[in-house]
């Protein structure tokens, strides 16, 4: 075996050893994004579970973790778990009042353009939902995929996009590839 590939192989050990250690486990991250209406990027959020779970927009700026300053919801789309999806541990579920647990949820203010983004891990997440509740709204299943919102959404001037319980890979996982990639060319090079 040649110095080289001993340098690459512990290199990559220690790579591994330092995803596997150094950081936090798996989570789910719900993206928010806004387009032009010709959909050209704008602005996008990642609220990461546990972390930030909830955002404001309007030409006042960005309000992470609280509804713009101002803001007064005058529409809701609601989005709702996939049925049969199960419960996570300890989290408190609110229900429409057809059954269905929603999992996060978007209100508009028409007058300030303002869009406030709430996921269910947001402290404060029962209140948005006895708003959400409160306003003329729209459910819809979440996909995992990313969904255009802007339908539900008359008069937006931007497109609004949102992707629900995207799954973040643990840095483990990206650890025990490494390993395993790692394995595979130790045997593919004994074996030549």
């Amino acid at each position: 075996m040649s110095a080289r590939f001993k340098l690459l192989c512990l290199s990559l050990v220690a790579f591994a050893a330092f995803m596997v250690h150094g950081h936090a486990a798996s989570a789910l991250s719900d993206h928010l994004q806004i387009n032009t209406l010709a959909g050209v990027p704008v602005i996008g959020f990642d609220l990461t579970e546990g972390e930030l779970e909830s955002i404001g927009l309007s030409a006042l700026g960005i309000s992470p973790g609280a509804p713009p300053p101002g803001f007064n919801a005058q529409f809701s789309v609601i989005l709702t778990e996939p049925p049969n999806e199960p419960v996570e541990p300890g989290e408190t579920l609110y229900f429409l009042p057809t059954g269905e647990a929603i999992s996060d949820l978007l209100m508009v203010d028409g007058v300030s353009q303002g869009i406030f983004f709430a996921s269910d891990g947001d402290p404060n997440f029962g209140s948005y939902v006895a708003i959400a509740l409160g306003l003329p709204f729209f459910a819809l299943v979440e996909t995992g995929e990313l969904q255009d919102l802007t339908p539900y959404l008359p008069g937006s001037p931007n497109q609004i996009l949102v992707q629900s319980d995207v799954v973040v890979p643990e840095p483990a996982t990206a650890a025990l590839l490494v390993a395993g990639l790692v394995g595979m060319a130790l045997r593919r090079r004994a074996v030549l």
